[in-house]
């Protein structure tokens, strides 16, 4: 006979207002079982996670009806309860104990002014009732059972001293420290580089089946689907599409929604590869870039040193793509920044149309830097939220040209049909979008000045594949229409496949390998390039057959 489902949600509809975000969602989980619940952003998934935990109503939503039902398990826990019933009170004995959430991005979950130690510790005194003293070795416990290194010295850090990676850990641990019945993880890998994503889902897969916790686990990655789901859930505009064991998704998908999910999620090695742009003298080039970082120095603290950026050297040509990747902490970020000179290098130079751009005084440098734009990964922090559409994606024109008036307005014409937005988004603010149309807005804005060179910092990586699909396909049409060249720095290497002529992997600050797509991703030179390639989370039909090569790169 089977077991009784830990969680079982029935019928659950959620409104935020007038507009009705989930609507009907069924679905059950068991002990030890993952399920996935994929879509596009705007599918819903969020809005029911944060049903289950009962936070939803924290972000101005409310649950119309259904049921959530958190299962007996184990002797010692009571009966069965329907936490869509339950008032705020009541779940603040369950939520963190029975059950938790990982959330996407940890550096706005974690309290910025509270040490590790302490933000850990306050969880197990709430929960188990420990004392401070009691909490806190149990805290360092957490660390370790997380394999975070040396985890004593970092109970005393605050999170803006860890990496991403080692935050996500932090989160993990957290959220399983009272060893809950059902973990939530929404998006928990969507901003981590391959590597760590990989050490991350089997750091999570070994502690599910150590603690026998039930895992709904919501991605837009359909490999990440592949490495650590036993069932999905796909979901489009709030409603159920098609659930299915993970075998019987990829090798038959139902829905024709699936169908286009699979058909957009990039898999390495199946994107064609781009022809070579034909000669020309390189539109950019970087000679011997070098930035450090110091800190310390002080009485009390010995100064250190840290090379961020060392020796770095690469050209890109007109209407060619390089794509840059590599683990988060490599120096992708920095190396990006000190190009655009939003900070300074302090070795090295930048040729800009043959022109150097590093040594440039603060006037010129803002004339030259027309011809240089950027399009970062957070299109919401990005934009102005208090200027419309007409005015945020044509004020670089007026800075750079002075471009104004009904110039102006024609201008902003154009870019959104150049960036396929109807013409009445013009009159309308930046949170009136979606994420793929805010991502569309700051590609408008980076060719509002008819650029040489775009860097497209993580543009995608926060995307649902669909959307990522759209925009690196606009990226293309844009490029072959207009010869731009880009500069595109991704964790994701299928991506970065579909879009480059050529690939440069970054490693510990430098660049250890750099050639044509196809010669990096088929006959890779270096250890830490073959390393970045076996963590690839890749959709198959046999989940979960690949092994792993995670050992340290010398």
């Amino acid at each position: 006979m089977l077991e009784a489902p830990v969680l079982s949600v029935k019928q659950l509809s959620v409104a935020f207002g007038s507009h009705e975000a989930v609507s009907d969602l069924s679905f059950d989980i068991h002990a030890g079982e993952t399920l996935a619940l994929v879509g596009e952003s705007g599918s819903g998934k969020s809005a029911s996670a944060l049903s289950v935990m009962r936070l939803i109503e924290r972000e101005g939503g409310r649950i119309t009806n259904g049921q959530i039902r958190l299962g007996q398990i184990g002797p010692g826990h009571d009966a069965p309860v329907d936490l869509a019933r339950l008032t705020d009170r009541q779940m603040q004995p369950l939520r963190g104990n029975r059950i938790s959430m990982i959330f996407q991005e940890p550096m706005t979950s974690l309290n910025p002014v509270m040490r590790i130690g302490e933000q850990l510790a306050e969880v197990l005194r709430r929960h188990q009732g420990l004392s401070r003293t009691m909490a806190l070795a149990a805290a360092e416990e957490a660390l370790d059972q997380v394999r975070i290194p040396d985890p004593a010295r970092r109970l005393r850090q605050f999170p803006h001293e860890l990496s991403g990676g080692l935050r996500q850990r932090v989160m993990i641990a957290m959220a399983l420290a009272c060893r809950p019945d059902v973990l939530i993880a929404d998006e928990p890998t969507t901003a981590l580089d391959v590597t760590t994503q990989a050490e991350v889902l089997k750091l999570l897969k070994s502690l599910q089946d150590e603690l026998g916790m039930a895992v709904l686990f919501i991605t837009h990655d359909m490999g990440v689907v592949a490495e650590i789901a036993d069932r999905v859930s796909v979901l489009r505009h709030g409603r159920t599409e098609e659930q299915a064991r993970v075998r019987d998704l990829f090798t038959a998908p139902a829905s024709p929604y699936a169908r286009d999910l699979m058909a957009a999620t990039p898999k390495l090695g199946q994107s064609p590869i781009r022809p070579p742009v034909p000669p020309a003298a390189p539109v950019l080039s970087v000679r011997g870039l070098c930035k450090d970082f110091h800190q310390g120095g002080g009485l009390l603290k010995p100064r250190t040193t840290t090379h961020a950026v060392r020796d770095v050297s690469f050209d890109i040509r007109p209407g060619e793509t390089l794509g840059l990747v590599g683990e988060s902490g490599c120096g992708k970020s920095t190396l990006s920044r000190a190009v655009m000179r939003l900070i300074e290098p302090d070795a090295g130079e930048v040729l800009l149309a043959g022109q150097p751009f590093t040594g440039l005084s603060e006037p010129a440098m803002r004339q030259a830097r027309g011809n240089l734009q950027m399009v970062f990964q957070d299109p919401f922090a990005s934009l102005n939220p208090r200027m419309k559409v007409r005015d945020l994606i044509t004020e670089p024109a007026f800075l750079h040209d002075g471009l104004d008036g009904a110039a102006r307005r024609e201008r902003a014409l154009d870019l959104l049909d150049k960036v396929a937005l109807p013409a009445d988004a013009a009159e309308r603010f930046a949170h009136q979008f979606s994420g793929g149309q805010r991502q569309r807005l700051c590609i408008a804005r980076a060719l509002s000045v008819s650029p040489k060179v775009i860097i497209a910092d993580e543009a995608v990586s926060a995307l649902d594949v669909s959307t990522a699909a759209r925009v690196t396909a606009l990226m293309q049409r844009i490029q072959e229409d207009l010869g731009v060249a880009f500069l595109f720095i991704s964790h994701d290497i299928a991506v970065i496949e579909r879009v480059s002529h050529r690939i440069a992997v970054m490693y510990r600050g430098e660049i250890v390998e750099t050639g044509p797509t196809e010669q990096v991703l088929r006959s890779p030179q270096h250890p830490y390039t073959r390393k970045l390639l076996a963590a690839v989370p890749i959709p198959m039909t046999t989940p979960r057959t690949r092994q792993r090569s995670l050992e340290p790169v010398p």
